[in-house]
C-alpha cells in the first residue's frame, strides 16, 4: 500500500536529508514556472511524478527522467508512484537521467554561461567579464 510509503512533512530545514530517504517524489502544483523543488528532487537522484504543466514538462521528459500526469487525481499520483516504488530498476533509471539531465542543463555554471552568452549576444562585449589577476 503506496499510502503507509508516503510523508508529508511541511517546512524542513534540512531538505537534503529528506532526498536522501526518498525513493522519489511526487510534486502537483498548477503555480509554479519552473520548480526547484523538481530540480532539487533530480539532482538528488530522484525520478519525479508531477503534472504535465507549466515548467514542469520543461523539467522532465516523460519515462526518461520522470512521470508527467496527463489529469493529476490521486488515482493517477497514486498509480504512478506505485509504479516506480514496485520497480527499483526503473525508478534508479529516471533518477540517474533525471541527475545528469539537471547537471549538464540547469548547474549554476551552466546557466551563468548560457545568461552570459544571451547577454553578449543582445550587447557585444558586454557579458565578458575579464579575470582579475
Amino acid at each position: 500500500d503506496v499510502r503507509s510509503r508516503l510523508h508529508a512533512l511541511g517546512f524542513v530545514d534540512e531538505v537534503w536529508d529528506l532526498y536522501a530517504l526518498a525513493d522519489a517524489v511526487a510534486y502537483v502544483s498548477h503555480l509554479d514556472g519552473y520548480p526547484n523543488v523538481v530540480l532539487e528532487a533530480q539532482a538528488a537522484g530522484l525520478p519525479v511524478v508531477a503534472n504535465a504543466a507549466h515548467g514542469m514538462v520543461d523539467q522532465i521528459d516523460h519515462d526518461e527522467t520522470g512521470l508527467l500526469l496527463d489529469r493529476p487525481t490521486p488515482g493517477q499520483v497514486t498509480a504512478h508512484l506505485s509504479t516506480l516504488l514496485e520497480n527499483d530498476d526503473e525508478r534508479t533509471r529516471l533518477g540517474r537521467n533525471a541527475r545528469e539531465r539537471v547537471v549538464s542543463e540547469n548547474d549554476p555554471a551552466v546557466v551563468g554561461r548560457g545568461f552570459r552568452d544571451a547577454i553578449d549576444a543582445v550587447l557585444p562585449g558586454s557579458g565578458r567579464v575579464e579575470p582579475v589577476s
